[in-house]
């Protein structure tokens, strides 16, 4: 009976002094600080998530306007040295189509290399695409046929779309396209004027396959663009209050990103199924 009252004097004893300790201004403030600290961090670690989203969309963005502009300043002087050497124009005409086609290669050679990485950096690497020699993928096609079959037939979560892969095979056929067009020569006989228009054919056709690949690019980067910014919209629960918010070091891949390759692998002169009939 007596150790039985010593233990219910000593829990009595020790509620006392919890009661008391927790009643002391000190302790609750001290708590009250703790716990401030605790909310605050978290606070902080939503906030700083908030602003790396931002902040990742914000250079996807940045990059499809250097895209575009890179791109399209590429193409449309390809197509007009395209035109001018089948029309077999004056020379007046060949030289400015010359000197546009070696104005926009000077730009795209000033800004590929950084293009290039950003596409690395800003969009595949936030969708976990994997960093490889894309240069060295893309010289080895035959850019009169099919440009992608190196992609995998089901593209899904696991096999995101390489936007690097794509710039790579865009500078890749310029090169080719711009290499050929520049070796044409004034049609002196018939034969030359066969072999003129049999070049200005293939070249056509490269370009259809540039158009194409571009049409995808642009596709990828305004989904990344859109599939980034959507994780802005989780908003500061409950849960994420007392947990934290951790800053996304991967994003989901766009769920209707293979959809931007499915026009280009069904084109019934340009796609896959068009390759493997020839």
């Amino acid at each position: 009976m007596a150790d039985d009252d010593d233990g219910v004097a000593a829990k009595r004893s020790f509620w006392h002094w919890l009661q008391g300790a927790l009643g002391s201004p000190w302790i609750l403030a001290l708590l009250g600080a703790a716990f401030g600290a605790y909310f605050q961090a978290r606070n902080w670690s939503y906030q700083n998530s908030v602003a790396q989203i931002k902040a990742d969309t914000q250079n996807v963005l940045d990059t499809g306007p250097k895209l575009t502009a890179l791109i399209n300043a590429r193409y449309a002087a390809a197509v007009q040295m395209s035109k001018a050497s089948g029309d077999g124009v004056a020379d007046d005409a060949s030289k400015a189509a010359r000197q546009q086609l070696a104005s926009a290669r000077k730009e795209w050679d000033f800004g590929f290399t950084d293009l290039m990485s950003q596409l690395k950096f800003y969009v595949d690497a936030p969708f976990a695409v994997k960093d490889e020699n894309r240069l060295k993928q893309a010289a080895e096609l035959d850019c009169t046929r099919y440009t992608l079959p190196m992609l995998p037939q089901k593209l899904d979560a696991g096999h995101p779309l390489p936007a690097a892969l794509l710039l790579g095979v865009l500078n890749h056929c310029f090169a080719e396209i711009e290499d050929n067009l520049e070796r044409v020569k004034p049609a002196k006989n018939p034969a030359d004027a066969k072999a003129r228009d049999e070049t200005i054919r293939a070249e056509s056709l490269r370009l259809g396959h540039v158009w194409r690949v571009n049409t995808v690019l642009r596709c990828v980067v305004d989904g990344r663009a859109l599939q980034i910014r959507g994780a802005q919209s989780r908003p500061m629960s409950l849960g994420t209050l007392f947990l934290g918010y951790d800053s996304p070091t991967s994003y989901d891949v766009p769920p209707a990103e293979a959809d931007c390759l499915r026009d280009y692998r069904e084109d019934a002169v340009l796609g896959e199924g068009a390759a493997a009939r020839e």
